[in-house]
């Protein structure tokens, strides 16, 4: 290793001498100098005046020299720490140069001349280390002789010859095979037995569960008894309409089943928001909140046109302003809202939530699910500022609203009170100054967005979009008044829509006149059926494997929470056949394998009467009436 320059000392000790022969050259002059200014004039002055100037120049003189002695003690510990210092800079260049070389030299040699480096300190050190090696290889050679001669052979065996591995995956494969052979002829075997009751005389109630059915209100209901049901999730009580239009109780736990309503003739029901939403023979709406302490006043009485019937006195049906019962053709209600259609064509929404509720949730309980401009969604001004939308697009006239953060109390919904959804039935056209009716055929709510179609084949949505549930692009959105969706092609018409959790399901018929379903929204767990697991989707997808089956209409459609289903009719069968997809984990899906999760439609062999009913729940899983 060479160094670019190092001073030696007898270079060092020359320079010190210099510098020091220079400073005494130029004290003397200025000595001199200051003599000869002060003594030009010395022969005029008296002698008082040149013993003055004498005393004077000693004492200049005195105070030269200690000027003098003090910097050249200085320069002298300057010049002694630079040499110092540059000896140790060399003894530090030699020290780096090779920690196991020594070189041997004399000081006043360069650092950049040949030296001879001795070995020695670096052979022993090498040796140390060779000796400290062979005792680690000691070590790990006896540790791989005593692996060697307890299991060397079956290591060899394993990892020298591939074969081996190859007949053990194949071992592996071929047991998970039999076992799911295995799971499979017992499930096959479940669904033959289910088929039998099914399609037996005096059928009962049967619901499927973690992977395996049994029957329900035994005794209790005739065959073909039941009209619809619905599930209270928290108290996992079933609510039941009977043919005769009753409503009645099943309890799990007591295994119990009891009159609520009795002669009211109910037609239909649904469940919002801790309340029972049913459709009566007048088709007026009756809601009825769940609660223990409600129920227990209900008392039944007899007609006094019909003494030989009774009914129970309880009257509480949706009004209009004017207190007047509203009709309604049908209806279908969400996570919090209502919305239904009357016979003349225009549609109402109405909000769930008592005041306290929508107090209490004001900033999240409005995502546009009420499709009306004078109540926008509660956190438009949170949401525009985070996605940057366009507000202006929004109509309505009270924009310090937006800019306001808190919710304007003036927003708050009446409770159960249905309002005119003006901008759904009707659509004003600027250039002609014209108003053009529009006529609802078919519509369905989803958790907090509604879908509508029109008889010109025309979509219509509003609510939230946060997963791309309204079929529009801009997802994490909400739309608080109805939106005209992208048009299919000219080839297809969609016949029917349903809206189910945060998902949206297109029935469609094509020019052949076979009906498929296309699917947008959440598909975490399957639920859009295109085979693949995405959190959002604004596109409406084929769902696959439906093409593969047999059949010539779909009947309905449903699901509930991640699971769905889709009820396939044949001319020339006088059964029904049923396919699922979505999460099967817990078992809740008949005719499936138990927790896998589908994202492709899977045909079962279950068949259904030609009247039945499939609903699904979350305690009782999937219910067949």
């Amino acid at each position: 290793m060479l160094f670019s320059k190092v001073y030696n000392k007898s270079s060092v000790t020359s320079r010190n001498k210099l510098i020091t022969h220079t400073l005494l050259k130029q004290s003397c002059s200025n000595n001199y100098s200051i003599n000869r200014f002060y003594a030009r004039d010395r022969y005029n002055q008296d002698e008082e005046s040149k013993q003055y100037e004498k005393s004077m120049n000693d004492m200049i003189n005195q105070v030269n020299q200690e000027l003098l002695q003090e910097r050249m003690e200085i320069n002298n510990k300057f010049l002694k720490q630079q040499q110092d210092a540059e000896l140790e800079l060399e003894e530090r260049k030699r020290n780096t140069m090779n920690k196991y070389t020594t070189y041997i030299g004399n000081n006043s040699e360069s650092i950049i001349s040949k030296f001879v480096p001795d070995r020695s300190k670096s052979n022993e050190y090498k040796t140390q280390l060779l000796k400290k090696s062979m005792n680690y290889k000691l070590w790990v050679l006896s540790g791989v002789l005593l692996v060697l001669a307890l299991g060397g052979n079956d290591i060899y065996n394993y990892f020298m010859n591939q074969e081996k591995f190859e007949e053990m995956n194949d071992n592996i494969r071929e047991a998970q095979q039999k076992r799911i052979a295995k799971r499979q002829d017992k499930l096959n075997k479940r669904v033959k037995k289910l088929n039998k009751i099914l399609n037996g005389g005096n059928a009962p109630i049967v619901a499927w569960n973690n992977g395996d059915f049994n029957t329900l209100f035994l005794n209790q209901f005739e065959k073909n008894d039941i009209v619809n049901l619905v599930e209270d999730g928290n108290s996992k009580d079933l609510y039941i309409i009977n043919k005769n239009g009753d409503l009645f109780r099943y309890n799990s736990e007591l295994n119990k089943v009891e009159v609520i309503l009795k002669g009211h003739y109910l037609k239909d029901i649904k469940f919002s928001n801790e309340k029972l939403y049913m459709l009566n023979q007048k088709n007026q709406i009756e809601i009825l909140p769940i609660k223990e302490d409600l129920f227990e006043t209900f008392k039944t009485k007899k007609r006094w046109l019909k003494p030989w019937s009774s009914y129970t006195n309880y009257n509480s049906v949706m009004t209009d302003d004017n207190s007047k019962p509203m009709v309604f053709e049908k209806y279908d209600v969400g996570d919090i809202h209502f919305i239904g259609e009357t016979f003349d064509g225009k549609v109402y929404s109405a909000n769930t939530l008592s005041l306290e509720q929508q107090e209490k949730d004001a900033l999240e309980f409005n995502k546009g699910q009420f499709g009306l401009p004078e109540y926008p969604p509660s956190k438009l001004a949170t949401f525009a500022k985070h996605q940057k939308a366009d507000i202006e697009e929004y109509p309505s006239d009270d924009q310090s609203n937006i800019e306001n953060e808190r919710y304007d109390e003036n927003l708050f919904m009446k409770e159960d009170q249905p309002l005119e959804v003006e901008l759904l039935t009707s659509s004003f056209f600027d250039k002609s100054k014209s108003i053009m009716k529009r006529n609802i055929v078919k519509f369905s709510t989803g958790k907090n967005h509604s879908y509508f179609i029109d008889s010109n084949g025309s979509f219509l949505a509003f609510g939230d979009n946060n997963v791309g549930q309204l079929y529009l692009q801009k997802i994490g959105t909400m739309k608080g008044y109805p939106v005209v969706s992208p048009r299919l092609p000219n080839n297809v018409k969609c016949v029917d829509v349903k809206c189910i959790e945060d998902n949206t399901y297109f029935l469609i018929t094509d020019s052949n006149n076979k009906q498929f379903i296309l699917s947008c929204g959440n598909g975490m767990m399957g639920e859009l059926g295109n085979a693949q697991f995405k959190i959002n989707q604004a596109d409406a997808t084929k769902l696959i494997g439906l093409s593969e089956l047999k059949y010539d209409t779909i009947d309905q459609i449903g699901g509930f929470q991640d699971k769905r289903f889709a009820i396939l009719k044949s001319k020339s069968a006088n059964f029904k056949t049923i396919s699922f997809w979505g999460n099967n984990k817990n078992g809740e899906l008949p005719g499936l394998l138990q927790g896998k999760r589908y994202n492709t439609i899977q045909q079962t062999d279950i068949k259904l009467p030609m009247n039945s009913k499939v609903i699904v729940t979350k305690t009782y899983g999937t219910i067949i009436i």
